[in-house]
């Protein structure tokens, strides 16, 4: 009697192990976009929809009746989906919003991917906050969007660029280096929303309204071949809204970005 209650009591735990290990990797709601590539060049930038998609994970189906299996139960107040959203390369190609907060499945938001200069560069979408009735072990899905930047400017007609244009990093990658060098973290998310402004400042052509001491920025504006004064620009702009983080270090003291780089040779 004692062996047959053991064995019972051994495979009640077995069965046991087998459900939280399944459990333990439920799936929730997926973060989709219109497409997982894009190609951008300069003078067309890309717009896709990102939708909050709900999804039968057989670990967690959620409990909104009006909304089958989605994990947000809009009927009982402010539940939500927060995700990020960021370029691996802003001075390749820079996104237009920082952030998409769903509150509903089916949800849809626009993106702009526009191009700054030839190359790769990923699109990251990560959620970073929830508020929802599903258990601890249920994750929501990331997503990213690879993109192609291509113009018939670039050498070849190809990515890449030649090291004249390699050498002549964007404002975004000014920002982000001038950001290092003076300590705010590059995985921190206000230094993610600063490069984001610092990218959707830019004018035509990646020009960037000129912020230096002694000029009008409504009217004047630098070239981005014009690296020195175009660096100073951005690193000015930085300093009217990051409260004095970036102060003590400018373009001159951070590291060159994209002088280092891979390009197409002419055939």
């Amino acid at each position: 009697m004692i062996r047959n209650r053991l064995k019972l009591l051994s495979a009640g735990i077995g069965v046991l192990g087998m459900v939280l290990s399944l459990s333990s990797v439920a799936g929730a709601d997926d973060i989709v976009p219109d497409s997982s590539t894009a190609a951008v060049t300069f003078s067309h930038p890309v717009t896709m929809n990102v939708t909050l998609v709900a999804v039968d994970d057989a670990g967690w189906n959620g409990d909104n009746k009006a909304h089958t299996l989605c994990n947000i139960r809009t009927s009982t107040g402010a539940q939500f989906v927060k995700t990020s959203v960021t370029s691996s390369a802003p001075d390749i190609a820079t996104v237009s919003t920082s952030e998409l907060d769903f509150t509903d499945c089916g949800q849809s938001f626009p993106i702009t991917i526009t191009g700054i200069a030839c190359g790769s560069a990923t699109i990251n979408i990560n959620v970073f906050d929830t508020k929802t009735p599903a258990p601890t072990h249920v994750t929501y899905s990331d997503t990213s969007i690879q993109v192609t930047v291509t113009d018939p400017t670039c050498t070849g007609g190809t990515t890449g660029g030649g090291i004249g244009q390699c050498a002549q990093p964007a404002a975004p990658a000014w920002a982000a280096a001038i950001l290092q060098k003076n300590g705010v973290k590059a995985n921190n998310k206000t230094t993610a929303n600063y490069i984001s402004q610092v990218a959707k400042t830019m004018l035509k052509g990646a020009s960037f309204p000129d912020y230096r001491p002694g000029h009008n920025p409504a009217t004047e504006q630098v070239n981005k071949v014009d690296q020195g004064a175009y660096a100073d620009s951005v690193w000015a702009y930085l300093k009217t809204i990051t409260n004095g983080a970036v102060n003590t270090y400018g373009p001159q003291a951070s590291a060159r970005p994209g002088w280092e780089c891979n390009f197409t040779p002419s055939a």
